[in-house]
């Protein structure tokens, strides 16, 4: 049999060293971990040679699209969608107005009904039927017989003027209605 001379490697090997050194030429190695430089002839230094890049192609922009035009439609739609708000703000507000104007007449009949009370009574104790009617007869005074009570007829036919408002179109109700509102907003920010 052939004998083997090449030399095994038996102990481990951690790192980069990790690679099958029986197949490294051993004869150039000298025991040292550094390697020394080997020396090589100097040629004189030359400017590297330009590569030229590919050209890219210029990058395509995608068309700008036209602009669109808002729609008469759509544009009606928003302006009857603006008049709507407004005209759901001034009956906000005059339901507003309504509501105050409603809890000050319901102070003022409560406060009324408090006077009628009282006075009444006032009223019951500065008269007494009975000495008023004694008070009466002692000056003189006598209650109206039939003969006493005369009746007047007038000459002539009852008449009576019934007054027009201005106006009643519609023309003339929707003016007023828009009056009205803006005399509201007026009068809401003052």
């Amino acid at each position: 049999m052939a004998e083997n001379t090449r030399r095994m490697n038996n102990e481990p090997v951690f790192g980069s060293l990790a690679y099958d050194l029986n197949t490294l030429n051993w004869g150039e190695f000298d025991g040292n971990a550094v390697r020394q430089p080997q020396e090589q002839p100097q040629e004189p230094l030359r400017r590297p040679e330009r590569r030229e890049r590919p050209r890219q192609e210029p990058r395509r922009r995608p068309a700008a699209r036209p602009r669109e035009h808002a729609s008469p439609v759509m544009l009606a739609g928003v302006a009857v969608l603006l008049m709507m708000a407004v005209v759901l703000m001034m009956g906000y507000i005059r339901l507003m107005q309504a509501s105050h104007d409603v809890t000050v007449k319901q102070a003022q009949l409560q406060q009324a009904q408090e006077d009628n009370v009282a006075l009444g009574v006032a009223y019951e104790k500065a008269f007494d039927q009975s000495a008023v009617k004694a008070a009466a007869q002692a000056a003189g005074m006598t209650k109206p017989t039939t003969d006493q009570i005369e009746y007047i007829e007038l000459g002539g036919a009852d008449m009576a003027e019934i007054c027009r408002p201005e106006s009643t179109g519609p023309l003339a109700q929707a003016w007023n209605w828009v009056k009205n509102g803006v005399d509201a907003v007026v009068e809401y920010f003052r």
